[in-house]
């Protein structure tokens, strides 16, 4: 059995945003100490956090000092340098181990780790210059889109492509890097799944969830998915053949494509909590933070159960104002705000999340209430 870490212990969290501000929340409510690395004294986590290294996180010596400070360290995104993992990982416990994070890292890591099991992707090709683009289009066709190969912690820039005379626009793109040139594929629903493993491997998952995006940010999750249980099951499958090749210990969410026939292509992989499964912190009996605080705790973990019909809707800054109104009206509305200072143009600023028996009436009322206003 795992080494046990129990309430009174201390969890070191690599980053400091609002991931990290609610795995800490979720951690601090069993009893756990909170240490921080982030090098922007006001961030979200460090307001609740126990003590903070306000230095940078790609700091060794900094890491380093998280690290003797803690008892079990975590992280809230895929910026993390694994290479510094790895080096500190013989001294302090990292059981999200570094080189599943690597395997996320990487789009074409991650296309060669799906495809060695059997599960479904987009068509692609590594481009680095134009006439790569040029002769992969012969297979993969239009539209297509290009993306950096390396995941960011912040929304990729990415090109949508319809015909060769689009491809100018790729050049500053692939000045910066080798490509990935994906086939676009025309889904009839975007689904997501977060599942989680502890170091026994015991396996369990949140139900799926629809997710809808603008411009490449999370708008609104409606679960669960208004999907068949044969879609469920396939998911859940596609998890525990994932989690069970990393090796995983934590979470792990799957992005997924489903087109009109019912077929799924897996878009993406996460291994730390991601926005389409904060509708859990509501509407399930154990929230995906509380999950991951277990797993890497080594404390057991157990079957979720959904309460209800949620819709979770993001609060970006453009809709702060009119959701600190609703606020003051609806207290049966879950509103999560993540205590950011610096409020700018698209930014996250919280989420809110409506529970019921009809995803319509409830995508009705954020409608009616103007939350929906501007991306509906």
């Amino acid at each position: 059995m795992p080494n046990q870490i129990l309430p009174g212990k201390t969890i070191g969290i690599i980053g400091g945003g609002h991931v990290a501000r609610m795995i800490a929340l979720e951690a601090k409510k069993m009893g756990y100490q909170i240490g921080i690395l982030d090098a922007d004294p006001a961030c979200p986590a460090g307001q609740i956090a126990d003590w903070q290294i306000t230095k940078k996180y790609t700091d060794f010596d900094a890491l380093t000092d998280l690290a003797a400070k803690s008892d079990v360290l975590t992280f809230e995104s895929e910026a993390v340098d694994t290479m510094l993992l790895t080096q500190i990982n013989p001294y302090i416990s990292i059981p999200q181990d570094p080189d599943s994070l690597s395997i996320t890292q990487d789009r074409l890591i991650e296309k060669a780790f799906l495809e060695s099991l059997n599960i479904n992707v987009t068509p692609y090709a590594t481009i680095t210059a134009i006439e790569d683009m040029e002769e992969a289009v012969k297979s993969i066709g239009f539209p297509c889109v290009l993306k950096p190969i390396r995941v960011e912690a912040a929304t990729p820039v990415q090109h949508l492509f319809y015909s060769e005379e689009d491809f100018g626009r790729a050049s500053a793109l692939l000045k910066k890097g080798t490509c990935i040139l994906e086939a676009w594929i025309p889904f009839e629903m975007e689904l997501a799944i977060t599942v989680a493993q502890d170091a026994n491997n015991v396996f369990t998952s949140f139900p799926v969830t629809e997710t809808v995006y603008r411009e490449q940010k999370l708008v609104k999750t409606i679960t669960p998915a208004r999907v068949g249980g044969n879609i469920q099951k396939e998911l859940e499958h596609i998890g525990k053949l994932a989690a069970k090749a990393m090796n995983l210990t934590g979470i792990l969410t799957i992005e997924t494509f489903m087109t009109s026939s019912g077929s799924l292509y897996v878009n993406r992989l996460v291994v730390r909590p991601h926005h389409s499964c904060n509708y859990s912190l509501d509407g399930c009996s154990i929230s995906q933070y509380e999950i991951l605080v277990r797993c890497i705790c080594g404390l057991p973990i157990p079957e979720i159960q959904l309460y209800d019909t949620s819709v979770t809707f993001n609060i970006m800054e453009e809709k702060l104002d009119e959701a600190l109104i609703l606020l003051l009206t609806k207290p049966d509305w879950h509103f999560h705000f993540y205590g950011k200072k610096e409020h700018r143009a698209k930014r996250k600023m919280g989420h809110v999340t409506l529970l019921g028996d009809s995803p319509d009436i409830l995508i009705n009322e954020l409608e009616e209430n103007g939350l929906l206003e501007s991306i509906e």
